[in-house]
């Protein structure tokens, strides 16, 4: 699905759709991320089964302090825990020819079983 951030209509053709992975590379500023999070949760978007919400480059302006709201807000909607929540690097479209981005993810799943790799001690 594709369209403008800032416009409601444009999101009304999701209404209560129930997805389980959501990839959030749009504007890149924290007021379009928590734009399209207050849209997702108005119009009930989030399967209560199993989701992952995928944030990618969240290093730019202030979108990683929304992204710390947004997981907050998360956590008391469906009860997750710090568990339930991460922020790593990754490599840009480039591999390792360019700078790692930030990416940051929010499931009700466990991220120790879904991505082992992040979790090397």
């Amino acid at each position: 699905m594709e369209t403008d951030v800032f416009e409601p209509q444009g999101w009304k053709h999701i209404e209560d759709s129930q997805f389980n992975f959501i990839f959030s590379d749009g504007f890149h500023s924290g007021d379009a991320v928590w734009t399209e999070f207050q849209r997702w949760t108005e119009l009930n978007i989030f399967n209560k089964t199993e989701f992952i919400i995928w944030y990618d480059d969240i290093d730019s302006g202030n979108i990683q302090d929304y992204f710390c709201k947004i997981a907050v807000e998360m956590q008391d909607r469906y009860g997750l825990t710090d568990d339930n929540v991460l922020i790593f690097k990754v490599n840009g479209w480039m591999g390792k020819n360019e700078f790692q981005h930030t990416n940051a993810i929010i499931t009700n799943k466990s991220l120790r079983k879904l991505f082992p790799f992040l979790f090397v001690e």
